[in-house]
């Protein structure tokens, strides 16, 4: 949602100098470019665009809306005694609004932040096991992502000399080929094919190699006739060793004790407080993430059944269900769902574009709807009669029953997160966390009304916020932001046998031992968190400009045109280069009406009209979800090859693997870098030196007499301020900024202000309003006030 301008972040200490009013600048840029999906209102630019370029509805149409209009408002009128009663909105809005989080130190924004209702500052250390009776095997489990490749896969079983391996049938080839490079391999465990018809893989190689290969139900008839000793470890002992997914260079193996995993198994339970015995999770991360990991063993410990699905047949939309078949959801019917962003986002696009494809009747009986609970659902409302009505069959994509869905491992669109809320019919909220923590370190509360928020610290952890100056992210700034430090029982005791890495990312504060995410965080006026950037993930620009490229990502994500994005940024540029690959469906849609030869759909991503039309979509879109003129690629890249986890460009959670990404189109980027395509309407750098130079005769003769032009100009501004507001849409307030600062500079100076050259803006006159247009105006918005969606609002 677009941010009006905010006064930049207050710093401790006397004095301006031009440093720190540089760093304020950056603090506050920062902060309104972060700031923009936090409390997003479900603008829902998405759904809306559905019916853009179509014209004025039909009189039908606008008929048959009106009497449903009709129908609502009487609908409002009978329900609202009972529903103020019974539901009691404002006690909604007062729980969704009330303080989760305070620092520890009152006063000191950059002492600890805790969960307001772990008062006794326990941190749930002297939690114990959640039963008597539960017994362990002491063995340390590794997990490793099967698309980490051979070479990281061999390299993790080395250094933690693993002796048993347990993988599926389908893998077994690839364990036959790295089997020669790991020494302390002795038995191997492998599940049956899950397809009946499927041949039994070749062991041979495998059983010359290791002492016992079996398999699942070999292995369960052995442990019937010798059952092992129970074994109660201690909570120092480690419980597992988790190697993450690689995203930022060779996986790291995180030691998690028993300890850690209680603890964080005990808060997130806490954290997600609708959670009962009768309840479904439906699981299709690998166990090698940690989300999962933490999921499972909160729902178990709560007494919850557990059924398993992948995300290519989660749902019926998925992309390897057949058309006219039911996903897996629809046969287990899960009451919960911990979900990744890129799930999400696929069944967003999936269902927009078949509200897309629907007859314009219907998809403005879905606007209305849609428009009607968002605003509904923000006042503190349920909308039970279009639940029934109108999303349930949206609603049965995830079998039905869904009761709260929990997403994390990336940041989630606030248009999307609005989206799943109001289309699913249940709270969707977001966790954040890190395998150094044990998972979720925040979770937003099921009550929390807004979007873009993780919530508070659970109960197991505290949060702190370090200052990066060259960011200008600083716990002093209003609202408070900085690096995200995490403390607490559940943060791991380190990196396995990589002592530097270990030293560099936990550190000590006053005493205390501190996870240091990377991530930035900003604390919101309730003590909840959000996280609006990672360090790594930030790009300085050429012009000085910071951007975030995983938060712009998941902006364009949302696009009908894009199916994934990755952007590549650097100080040698102004402007950032898109890796896309596109929705083939609806670009192929795109090249039909540029009547472009469809039939090969290489050809179809190098066409340059479509990637210039592409990119036209994308600036739209990102102009839409209020993003600024740098955070919107200059140029794009096409790629006619989706990204998956087997090539090793994306994790197991479908998270980007930027420098394989980077590496494999290294040859693209270099070329669009060095002048290929520029597709975009933005304004082209060119070297200085090649800028003409102004004539010596216009140049001004004194210093005195350019300083009194450049205050001559500078008055003038009062005069163009009125008109500001009425300038050309194409250069916006900041770019009427930007050129007048330029002009400033070149009068009081005598030279170019940098290597662009922005056009002045074209200002125009307020049209003059007759009293005809006046009264028309306003007899339409009295209209439109007594027939629009009334939701009442509790006294």
């Amino acid at each position: 949602m677009a941010k009006k301008d905010e006064e930049s972040p207050k710093s401790k200490g006397e004095g301006s100098s031009k440093s720190k009013g540089k760093e304020g600048d950056k603090a506050k840029r920062k902060k309104s470019s972060s700031s923009k999906g936090k409390d997003d209102k479900g603008k829902d630019n998405k759904l809306k665009a559905v019916l853009k370029g179509q014209g004025p509805a039909p009189i039908y149409i606008t008929i048959f809306l009106t009497l449903i209009k009709v129908w609502l408002f009487i609908y409002d009128c009978l329900n609202y005694i009972p529903y103020a009663i019974f539901n009691s909105p404002a006690e909604k809005l007062r729980k969704s609004g009330r303080q989760k989080a305070e620092p520890t130190t009152v006063g000191d924004n950059g002492s600890p932040w805790r969960n307001v209702e772990n008062t006794d500052g326990k941190l749930l250390t002297e939690v114990s096991t959640a039963s008597s009776s539960l017994r362990y095997v002491a063995v340390s489990v590794v997990t490793v992502y099967a698309t980490l490749g051979e070479e990281a896969i061999a390299h993790s079983i080395n250094e933690t000399e693993a002796t048993t391996i347990v993988t599926t049938a389908e893998l077994i080839p690839k364990v036959q080929k790295m089997v020669d490079k790991v020494a302390s391999l002795k038995r191997a465990i492998y599940f049956l094919p899950t397809n009946p018809e499927a041949d039994d893989p070749d062991l041979g190689h495998l059983r010359d190699r290791c002492e016992h290969v079996l398999s699942l139900e070999e292995l369960e008839e052995r442990g019937e006739d010798n059952p092992s000793d129970d074994a109660q470890p201690k909570t120092t002992e480690l419980a597992l060793i988790m190697y993450t997914s690689g995203t930022t260079g060779m996986p790291k193996g995180v030691m998690l004790t028993h300890a850690n995993v209680v603890a964080a198994v005990a808060g997130q339970g806490a954290g997600v407080n609708i959670i009962n015995e009768d309840d479904t999770f439906i699981g299709y991360l690998p166990l090698a993430h940690i989300l999962e990991v933490d999921a499972e063993l909160t729902v178990l410990s709560h007494g919850c059944r557990i059924g398993y699905s992948s995300p290519l047949t989660l749902h019926d939309r998925a992309s390897k269900v057949k058309r006219g078949t039911h996903g897996d959801c629809h046969a287990l019917q899960p009451t919960l769902l911990a979900a990744v962003p890129a799930v999400m986002d696929r069944i967003f696009k999936a269902v927009s574009e078949e509200v897309a494809a629907s007859p314009r009747i219907m998809q403005e009986f879905f606007r209305l709807n849609y428009e009607r609970k968002r605003s509904r659902l923000e006042d503190g409302y349920d909308s039970p009669f279009l639940d029934r009505i109108v999303f349930k069959r949206i609603r049965a994509l995830l079998g039905g029953k869904v009761r709260g869905v929990l997403s994390g491992g990336a940041p989630l669109s606030g248009e999307t997160q609005r989206f799943m809320n109001i289309c699913f019919c249940c709270p969707v909220i977001q966790g954040y966390g890190l395998t150094e923590t044990c998972g979720a370190a925040a979770i937003a509360s099921m009550d929390d009304l807004s979007t873009g928020t993780v919530g508070p610290p659970v109960r197991c952890s505290d949060i702190m916020l370090r200052e990066w100056k060259e960011a200008g992210y600083s716990p002093e700034n209003d609202p408070p932001t900085g690096e995200v430090l995490i403390g607490g029982p559940n943060v791991a005791a380190g990196y396995y046998k990589n002592k530097k890495k270990t030293d560099e990312d936990f550190i000590t504060v006053k005493g205390r031992r501190w996870f240091a995410t990377g991530d930035i965080g900003e604390f919101r006026p309730d003590g909840s968190l959000s996280v609006i950037d990672r360090k790594k993930d930030l790009v300085k620009l050429q012009n000085g400009e910071y951007v975030s490229l995983a938060r712009i990502e998941s902006v364009l994500l949302t696009s009908s045109l894009v199916d994934n994005i990755c952007l590549h940024g650097n100080s040698m540029h102004d402007y950032l280069v898109g890796l896309v690959v596109p929705n083939e469906k609806n670009v192929k849609k795109l090249a039909e009406q540029l009547n472009v030869d469809t039939s090969d759909w290489e050809e179809v991503c190098e066409n340059e009209e479509v990637n210039k039309n592409v990119l036209k979509e994308l600036t739209n879109h990102a102009t839409k979800n209020s993003l600024n003129k740098s955070e919107v690629p200059g140029k794009i890249y096409l790629c006619s090859e989706a990204w998956t986890a087997d090539e090793g460009l994306l994790t197991e959670a479908l998270k980007l693997k930027r420098r394989p990404i980077e590496q494999k189109y290294k040859k693209e980027l270099e070329k669009i870098l060095q002048g290929g395509i520029d597709l975009g309407e933005k304004a082209t750098l060119r070297p200085a030196a090649a800028a003409a130079e102004p004539a010596a005769a216009s140049r001004p003769s004194s210093a005195s007499h350019r300083a009194a032009r450049a205050s001559a100009l500078r008055r003038s501004v009062r005069t163009i301020a009125p008109r500001i507001f009425w300038c050309n849409a194409s250069v916006g307030r900041h770019g009427v900024q930007r050129y007048l600062a330029q002009y400033f500079r070149r009068e009081s100076t005598g030279r170019r202000f940098g290597a662009v050259d922005y056009p002045p803006p074209r200002i125009t006159p307020p049209p003059t309003l007759s009293p005809v247009v006046v009264v028309v105006v306003v007899v339409a918005v009295v209209v439109v006030a007594f027939s629009r969606d009334m939701p009442f609002r509790a006294p």
